[in-house]
């Protein structure tokens, strides 16, 4: 009975496997990446456009109307929900970009992956990119990917044409020329979790 039990978990553990295995070769595939590079173009035009200035509500800290929201959410043929918003504040600007799967959680290395394409996309410096990981009310994870500019930068972000790719321009190559990237934002993410870390067991109990 027991090796019977064993085996029934073997076959069980094998078929979660394959399950998140091709979520996430879905994920990242090429035909997928080459859409996720035209939601975040079409994305970047609505969240400038909907730029939150000093005194205006945020998206994330109180409900819009669903047709503001709306422009600047999209869902990818994957699942990938992702939400992108600016906020302007003195002489800096926020950018905050949101990644979550409506298929059940979003792996730490699927969306290690996706914030460095993204930041390949729409020409973001990696140096300023921070992905760290915010539990949501929706099952499993949501990913807040955020990147702070000053006038001068965000000049040259916004006049930066967005690299909308298709599936044929996604190859090794490009994947190992992303490989640097890749290491730098895990580095970033992993150190802003050890400095929330840090700081939540230094406060007074």
């Amino acid at each position: 009975m027991e090796l019977w039990i064993g085996v029934g978990l073997f076959v069980i553990l094998l078929a979660v496997i394959a399950v998140v295995s091709a979520k996430v070769s879905r994920l990242l595939s090429a035909k997928h990446l080459s859409e996720i590079s035209d939601c975040m173009a079409r994305l970047k035009i609505a969240a400038l456009k909907a730029m939150v200035r000093p005194g205006e509500p945020d998206p994330y800290e109180q409900n819009f109307h669903p047709d503001q929201v709306a422009q600047q959410t999209l869902v990818t043929s994957a699942g990938l929900g992702l939400m992108y918003t600016v906020s302007k504040q003195d002489d800096l600007y926020s950018h905050h970009i949101s990644m979550s799967s409506h298929a059940g959680s979003l792996a730490h290395s699927a969306a290690m992956t996706i914030a460095t394409w993204i930041s390949y996309f729409l020409n973001i410096p990696v140096d300023e990119v921070g992905v760290p990981p915010e539990l949501s009310n929706a099952p499993g994870f949501v990913w807040h990917m955020t990147f702070v500019l000053s006038e001068e930068e965000e000049h040259h972000y916004e006049q930066a044409r967005p690299r909308i790719l298709t599936v044929s321009d996604i190859t090794p190559a490009m994947w190992k020329q992303l490989g640097s990237a890749r290491e730098s934002i895990v580095e970033r993410s992993l150190a802003n979790q050890r400095s929330r870390c840090l700081d939540s067991n230094s406060r007074p109990k």
